[in-house]
């Protein structure tokens, strides 16, 4: 009944195929005006699971009571010195405060004057009473430079210090050697170098952490753009290079957080996205042609499919309006369905043409033919679709509502428009076109088919080992859902996050507990105590502790550098470089003494280092003509002492501590750390590296025995994989259910809906065992690609059970037939479309691209390899 239908449909739009081709044309014109000025981009992910989910709530509150922590850019600022980190994160944050129209905010952590002023009262007391210590061993040194902070004083302050040393003064000058090698070494090559003079003061080498430096921006987002905060990365970007922060000055600055991952990420997915869609369309048409050997059915279909493309889009535009980063996958199942229709019916059209019958009569008869079938086909697939819109994962539940009324729209666009299409030029059979219906290829397949199918027993034993094998894999299967293992590592905001990620104390991924003012407290304190939590940090630990007995240190600290550090110690501009380079020469002379006398082997080592050093310098400023030499003097010395002034005035403002309460700290500190109500925000920091999942899970149910409302990237990172697994597990019951009843109540027999399940049962369990022996764990990106397997699956179990029915004393040249070839080709070209994807550096697309190439060909391969054995000779009974 459904065949007649369709085929008298066929029968009326061919007889009418002008109209029917200028009035597709022209709705296909109009719905892609109103789709181009109507349809949005929404990319904003946090929208792509349900808002109703209790977690989800929680963090949507948080996120309410705490907006300043989404949406931004992390400014990454690392140098070769902490003083030249703090420079450079000063400077480029006072430029990014003036560009209001691209940022909300500017936040610079511990930049402020409060902290400049502050900062020793945050060292423990044992710290600080180091500080003062190693202070009192430099201070006779240190009060000489301060005098005259020039090469010279600095000099004449180091050859004071080699002398109390060899008169058994305990006084490291490793550190200071080093620098004078170093400084030395980058003059000699015209490089850049920087002595820290905090580290010589603090008489310890910074820790990597210690010369990095954060800026927090806010960007101005628009979230129906594609890349996201483009103009304000690019902003930071030129005002870094505008300011000279870069390698070739000691300075490293790096972009991450949300918006410079999303950016990236789109950028990474996009790469060389028209070249490999024109060379996808390309390869597609190659085997179209191949498939068709028609240059009429191979336009004719290219053509179909676009404008179903354009009638699903107009859809999605009333439909939903804003298409999410999941529900832009419409499109891609659009392709590997929708072209299946137009294979089928030109194939089968085709073959009847050439064996004689009339355009008019072969285009009937086709439609009969497959038109049921693609009936069917549809409404399972649909359903199969519509199974995911009750789900709580809302990127796949928009999805499945566009992509199952996309299937609707393909059926209608196959069996009126490409008819109409292919009536205006209808196939001439040639001797050469008839020829080619006898494949030798699919004569062999059809005969090894036949002799499988005589000895099916031991080929049963076989499958049946692979299935049981398959079976016992699939509890190997995971999920991963950590979304930076879907990006490109070498993407500078992905090996940023992963850098970042690797320190203990300075992971992207914390926790996020909010308490009340009464309660903050004892909830940080109990978190700290948990054997997974490095640290807890909420706004109480700004109130330094054991403040009196730090003061009275820093008191004594003061009083030992007395009015030293007001001293004018600004370099004599009248030296000349002769006497500089008299003070090199005095320099030498006074490092060949000090390598003479008994040494520590490490002081030694370092001293003979810094001696080599500067008389392979001397020699090269003597050849120097004077001009030259005076240039190289002059950023010698920037490169000894440029950093010292500033660090001078840093440890005379922090000797002039006062205590602290929580009304002094800067409200710029507070608002960050304090809501609008009152509400503390605790910042759970991880032991471990939880870029690991099982890592980030323990990590967030042991914080959970705790603060059961805990919140925060890493929960929501946890509850989304979850959500997303138990969406695809229920959709996917649902789809099965559906498929199963209403197979069964279009082809009313329970043993051919089980045929046309059957492969694509056995597909499944094969392909999620390739999954575990490919390492292909499933994800974010690649678990859209079930759809599509669920689709051809039965698209393609439907065609051949139909066509067995249909035509059962044609059983033996199954693999020869027109439906055989048309589920190859289908499947062909849906490799060809996206198997490219297998090889794109974005990683979430590659193993959506592997995944698809491993379940597809063996989705043709158990349709076509494993469903006709089960079929018996002769009246298509099956076994």
């Amino acid at each position: 009944m459904t065949g007649r239908i369709v085929s008298w449909w066929v029968a009326f739009v061919c007889a009418h195929a002008w109209q029917t081709v200028i009035l597709s044309l022209l709705l296909t014109a109009v719905l892609f005006n109103y789709t181009t000025h109507h349809i949005g981009i929404n990319t904003d992910a946090s929208k792509m699971i349900s808002e109703k989910l209790p977690w989800r709530q929680t963090y949507i509150s948080y996120k309410e009571k705490f907006p300043q922590f989404f949406g931004e850019i992390a400014i990454v600022i690392e140098g070769a010195t902490p003083e030249l980190a703090d420079g450079a994160a000063r400077v480029l944050a006072e430029r990014l405060r003036g560009e209001t129209t691209l940022f909300k905010s500017v936040y610079l952590p511990g930049g402020s004057e409060f902290f400049r002023r502050s900062g020793l009262l945050y060292l423990n007391a044992h710290e600080l009473a180091d500080f003062s210590d190693h202070l009192a061993v430099v201070q006779p040194f240190l009060g000489r430079l301060m005098a005259d902070q020039s090469l010279d004083g600095f000099f004449s302050m180091l050859t004071s210090a080699m002398e109390a040393v060899e008169e058994g003064e305990d006084f490291a000058l490793k550190p200071i050697m080093d620098g004078i090698t170093g400084a030395a070494a980058a003059s000699l090559e015209g490089s850049f170098y920087r002595l820290s003079w905090q580290e010589l003061m603090l008489g310890e080498k910074s820790t990597l952490a210690g010369k990095r430096r954060f800026i927090v921006v806010q960007p101005r987002l628009d979230f129906a753009e594609l890349f996201q905060g483009e103009a304000a990365l690019v902003k930071i970007r030129a005002l870094a290079d505008e300011l000279g922060l870069d390698r070739a000055h000691g300075v490293r600055v790096r972009l991450t957080g949300s918006v410079a991952l999303a950016n990236e990420e789109f950028k990474s997915v996009s790469k060389g996205a028209g070249i490999a869609s024109i060379l996808a369309l390309l390869a597609v048409c190659v085997i179209l042609f191949v498939a068709l050997r028609s240059l009429t059915l191979l336009i004719s279909s290219v053509l179909t499919l676009i404008a179903g493309i354009i009638a699903t889009a107009a859809f999605a535009a009333v439909a939903v309006g804003s298409l999410n980063m999941i529900s832009m996958a419409f499109a891609v199942l659009y392709i590997g369905l929708g072209i299946d229709y137009a294979i089928h019916l030109c194939l089968r059209y085709r073959e009847l043409a050439l064996r004689g019958h009339s355009h008019e009569e072969a285009m009937k008869k086709a439609a009969g033919d497959v038109g049921a079938s693609l009936v069917i086909c549809t409404i399972t697939t649909a359903a199969g679709f519509y199974s995911f819109i009750p789900t709580a994962y809302s990127g796949v539940s928009e999805l499945g509502l566009i992509s199952g009324t996309g299937i609707f729209i393909s059926l209608v666009v196959s069996l009126t428009f490409l008819p109409a299409l292919i009536s205006l030029r209808p196939i001439r059979p040639s001797q050469r076109a008839v020829a080619a219906l006898t494949s030798p290829f699919a004569g062999a397949a059809d005969r090894v088919m036949a002799r499988l199918r005589k000895n099916r027993a031991p080929v049963f034993v076989v499958l049946a080992v692979m299935g049981g094998i398959g079976l016992v894999l699939l509890g190997w299967v995971s999920f991963d859902s950590n979304p930076m293992n879907l990006r490109d590592s070498s993407m500078e905001s992905v090996a940023t996050f992963n850098d970042l990620m690797r320190e203990a104390g300075s992971s992207p991924l914390t926790i996020m507990v909010v308490k009340d003012k009464d309660s903050a407290a004892s909830s940080a304190l109990a978190l700290k105590r948990l054997d997974l939590v490095d640290k807890a940090v909420s706004i109480e630990d700004f109130i330094p502790k054991d403040q009196d007995e730090k003061l009275d240190i820093i008191e004594e600290v003061s009083l030992l550098m007395g009015p030293d550090l007001e001293m004018d110690g600004t370099a004599d501009g009248k030296k000349t470089p002769e006497s500089r380079m008299e003070t090199i020469r005095a320099l030498l002379r006074g490092l060949r003494a000090f390598v003479a006398t008994p040494l520590d082997p490490d002081e030694k080592a370092a001293a003979e280092s810094a001696l080599r050093a500067m008389s392979s310098l001397k020699t090269k400023l003597a050849a120097m003509r004077p001009a030259a030499r005076a240039e190289a003097l002059g950023e010698f010395e920037k490169s000894l002492l440029a950093s010292l002034p500033e660090r001078l005035k840093t440890l005379r403002t922090s000797l002039e501590a006062e205590p602290v309460s929580f009304a002094d700290l800067p409200p710029e500190l507070v608002s960050h750390w304090v809501g609008s109500g009152g509400e503390r925000v605790i910042k759970v920091f991880p032991k471990k590296n939880i870029s690991d999942p099982r890592n980030l899970t323990d990590f967030v149910e042991e914080v959970r025995t705790v603060e059961p409302q805990a919140t925060g990237l890493p929960v929501v990172i946890m509850e989304s994989g979850k959500t997303v697994v138990r969406a695809f597990r229920q959709a996917f019951t649902y789809a099965l259910v559906f498929i199963i009843i209403i197979l069964l109540f279009l082809l009313r027999d329970v043993k051919y809906t089980a045929l046309v399940l059957a492969p694509l049962i056995y597909a499944g369990i094969l392909t999620g065992a390739a999954t575990v022996l490919l390492h292909i764990p499933f994800n974010f990106a690649n678990i859209i690609a079930l759809p599509l397997f669920l689709g051809i699956g039965v698209d393609n179990g439907i065609h051949v059970v139909h066509r067995v029915r249909s035509a059962p004393d044609e059983i033996e040249g199954l693999l020869g037939s027109s439906t055989s070839r048309a589920v190859l080709y289908s499947a062909l070209t849906t490799l060809v479309s996206f198997g490219g994807l297998a090889f794109s550096s974005h990683r979430g697309m590659a193993s959506m691209g592997q995944l698809l190439m491993v379940g597809i060909a063996l989705t043709v391969v158990s349709t076509l390899g494993v469903l006709p054995l089960l079929f018996s000779r002769g009246k298509g009974k099956e076994s």
